[in-house]
């Protein structure tokens, strides 16, 4: 996976003419320990929101390690 610093960035090196899937880890992050530390009950990540692996295991290095799951295909994607 490639690193930019920023989508102006990633624009003009990479030119694309097609759509382009840009993570940002530590808004994630960031948003994730957020909620976690001011939301009191149980949080549990829909994994149909974002499947990505790189978005679940930023979620989960972030504190949250609960899932919510409603498919065979969402349960393999987070065995691994």
């Amino acid at each position: 996976m490639e690193k930019f610093k920023s989508v102006d960035e990633l624009l003009k090196q990479l030119k694309p003419t097609e759509p382009v899937y840009c993570i940002r880890r530590k808004s994630i992050q960031l948003s994730s320990k957020y909620f976690r530390n001011k939301f009191p009950g149980k949080i549990l990540y829909a994994v149909k929101t974002n499947p990505n692996p790189i978005v679940l295991k930023t979620i989960i290095e972030s504190g949250i390690n609960d899932f919510d799951i409603a498919s065979i295909k969402e349960i393999e994607t987070i065995k691994k």
